[in-house]
């Protein structure tokens, strides 16, 4: 025998929501995972380029580390700079030291200064030697030049042979703040 069913059914009814829900959450996932795919893929290749700058990088800190140094050593140079200008100020010839180093300065190249020395009165002897009377004469010219020098004069010029003259003059030291 046939069996008819005469029962209509309504077609099932689709929910709407419960599709909505679950399109959106495997949209939300797959989204994630795309992301989270896409961020391990950079991740890979920015460690790849970090290993690639090791030795850049290792060059990086050298230089900073140099420049560091260079800067510490430039600050020891200026330090030890002002130290010299320093001591070079407090060892500047004053005084007598000063007179003595503008004798001799002014000594001509053919003449020897032999001996210098100033007593207490501030009278300054000196005795030298050169090849002929007019180079003495030179030279004693030069001294009465010298500012430092308030008079000189002639104690003793005498030939010794062979060309040689020696002489001895002698000259009173200007005193500071005198005329």
């Amino acid at each position: 025998m046939i069996n008819i069913n005469l029962i209509i059914k309504d077609k099932p009814k689709i929910n709407w929501r419960r599709v909505g829900a679950i399109a959106l959450a495997g949209a939300l996932v797959t989204g994630f995972g795309l992301y989270a795919l896409t961020w391990w893929f950079d991740y890979a290749r920015v460690r790849q380029e970090i290993a690639g700058l090791g030795p850049l990088q290792e060059t990086y800190r050298k230089a900073i580390a140099q420049s560091g140094k260079l800067k510490e050593r430039e600050d020891e140079l200026k330090r030890q700079e002002e130290r010299l200008a320093q001591i070079g100020r407090n060892q500047a010839p004053s005084g007598q030291a000063a007179v003595l180093q503008a004798v001799f300065a002014a000594a001509p190249a053919d003449v020897t200064v032999l001996d210098a020395v100033i007593d207490q009165e501030h009278v300054l002897l000196l005795s030298g030697q050169g090849p002929d009377s007019q180079a003495a004469l030179r030279y004693l010219r030069a001294l009465q030049a010298l500012p430092a020098l308030a008079s000189v004069e002639e104690r003793k010029l005498a030939s010794v042979g062979k060309g040689m003259t020696t002489f001895t003059f002698a000259a009173r030291v200007r005193r500071e703040g005198a005329p």
